[in-house]
């Protein structure tokens, strides 16, 4: 009698396989999604804090010399503030002045794979984000 010489898995080990992936799968993609969104939240966020303490630091800056302005209602955000518009969304930024201080609320719209959340930053504390 001849003898096999059996070589490969069984369709049981293979499916035992199957299932132990799928049950991976089901533990792993939610928890790497909820990590992909709270990066996102926490990227707009600190862009807009990171504009609003750009424009109190140059409001000081610009206080100690002649050419000290506030501008009236919402303003574009400068570049000089480092937020890139057309990847992260529209940043648009309010100034009030009281006596000496002024006080900047900025305010971003998503866009791209932020569209539809918004990050707002009242001189440059923690971010109020609002998601879709």
């Amino acid at each position: 009698m001849k003898r096999m010489n059996k070589k490969g898995f069984t369709l049981v080990e293979l499916l035992a396989v199957i299932v132990v992936l799928a049950i991976i799968l089901v533990i792993a993609v939610p928890r790497i999604l909820d990590v992909i969104e709270s990066a996102r939240s926490e990227s707009l966020g600190r862009s807009a804090q990171m504009v609003a303490n750009y424009l109190q630091k140059d409001s000081a800056v610009r206080m100690l010399s002649s050419d000290f302005t506030v501008p009236v209602g919402s303003t574009n955000c400068p570049a000089e503030a480092g937020f890139s518009e057309p990847a992260e969304g529209n940043c648009q930024y309010t100034a009030t002045l009281t006596g000496t201080e002024a006080s900047f609320t900025v305010t971003i719209v998503g866009a791209g794979k932020f569209a539809g959340w918004t990050a707002i930053s009242t001189n440059g504390k923690t971010p109020t984000i609002t998601k879709p």
